[in-house]
């Protein structure tokens, strides 16, 4: 069963390959379910595109089509293109790891020696799971957090908003 798909992308063809025109779920996402999972294909070398041209719109159509896979994740992070995030999980505690890839000088290459590298944020990261967490803190980096919303029925729910960073935070949640 297909779940969304209007047409598929030809490289150089349909004219989002390669443009910074906006990518749309439709635009070559094809979904199936096969057995008990999920499949989706994308007809061109999104993960190469994304790595070359670091495009927003790029990122966004990863994330629908992530989203289509799974669409109730555990951990779900809001952040600006230029902010890599990480998970690891270690014995009862999950990493949220933010790096930091702005090189502070608008069109130069990421290997370009600056001075000083600028901040990023807001950052939220979402919580699910059965319960709330026991602890959070934040590491690395001096600076805090804020539990913007909080739930505590079933399924638990927990909003945190990381108002800035400069090069790596993580956040531990036990």
């Amino acid at each position: 069963m297909v779940i969304a798909a209007s047409r598929t992308l030809r490289a150089g063809v349909d004219g989002c390959v390669g443009k910074d025109e906006d990518f749309t779920f439709e635009d070559g996402v094809v979904a199936i379910f096969v057995g008990r999972g999920r499949v989706v294909t994308i007809p061109f070398d999104l993960l190469r595109y994304i790595e070359r041209t670091r495009l927003p719109q790029a990122t966004k159509f990863l994330a629908i089509a992530a989203t289509a896979l799974q669409p109730r994740l555990t951990i779900r992070v809001e952040a600006p293109p230029c902010v890599d995030v990480i998970l690891r999980r270690r014995r009862s505690m999950t990493h949220v790891h933010l790096v930091n890839r702005l090189n502070g000088l608008p069109g130069r290459p990421a290997d370009t020696s600056v001075d000083a590298i600028p901040f990023v944020g807001p950052i939220y990261i979402n919580l699910r799971g059965s319960v709330n967490p026991t602890g959070i803190r934040r590491v690395f980096e001096p600076g805090g957090f804020k539990i913007v919303k909080e739930t505590a029925s079933a399924p638990a729910r927990m909003r945190i908003r990381i108002d800035r960073f400069r090069l790596h935070t993580a956040l531990v949640v036990r």
